[in-house]
């Protein structure tokens, strides 16, 4: 496999050869995603709640025959968070309960599906920045800015949505981060020199990282984990 994505109760992989196949529970025909055309290759896979979310290379001849977008989804489409997809190329996707969300390639975020907690409306991103990862959650959205030009911000992470338990407050003194992940009430961040922070819900633990550095993280409903 080429990456892989789990979520509520089924998982998805993009294989080496560019298809993709899901396992798991398969209500709303999560677990059968759309079959590409030849000349199409998965690329990348996010799975939320009841729905999943994937990036796709198209490579046909001519050139003119790719679609505008490179964004497909399956599974649940309430409030159309498979449907509604934006007519722009994506340079990654992400997945979260109700909405999902995307990094445009000028840098820009769109999101599509629920909006209850506005974790569907993306703040701009920092000044001198662009986004270059998103993360959808439950009912938040986090993204990470990439700064394109002195002064950059001293914070690189943008939340918006649902702030019920902090897991849409960033803390001020952490950062800057190189990838974050938000997951049910928390979220957590691998920071430049590798460690981990968390906040938001963490009753259980999952906002409390062993020390040490890591190169992924990916926070989940009640527990989070990491790739050293």
């Amino acid at each position: 496999f080429d990456g892989i994505s789990s979520g509520g109760g089924f998982s998805c992989a993009v294989r080496t050869d560019g298809s993709n196949s899901c396992w798991g529970l398969g209500s709303w025909e999560v677990t059968d995603p759309p079959v590409l055309p030849p000349s199409y290759e998965y690329a990348q896979v996010s799975v939320g709640a009841s729905h999943a979310c994937a990036l796709f290379n198209c490579d046909p001849s001519p050139s003119s025959l790719c679609p505008i977008n490179n964004v497909v989804c399956w599974g649940s489409d309430g409030a159309g968070r498979v449907s509604d997809i934006p007519g722009d190329k994506m340079s990654q996707v992400s997945a979260g309960l109700g909405h999902s969300c995307g990094v445009r390639l000028d840098g820009s975020i769109a999101c599509w599906g629920t909006n209850s907690s506005n974790q569907s409306t993306p703040l701009a991103p920092p000044a001198n920045s662009v986004y270059s990862q998103v993360s959808a959650g439950g009912f938040h959205t986090c993204a990470v800015s990439t700064c394109t030009s002195a002064p950059c911000p001293p914070i690189n992470v943008s939340c918006w949505g649902s702030n019920s338990f902090g897991q849409s407050t960033v803390p001020p003194l952490s950062g800057p981060f190189t990838q974050v992940s938000a997951g049910s009430n928390h979220t957590c961040g691998i920071e430049t020199d590798g460690s981990v922070s968390c906040w938001g819900y963490g009753v259980w633990g999952q906002t409390s990282p062993p020390a040490g550095s890591f190169l992924q993280v990916s926070a989940g409903l009640y527990h989070t984990c990491g790739v050293r």
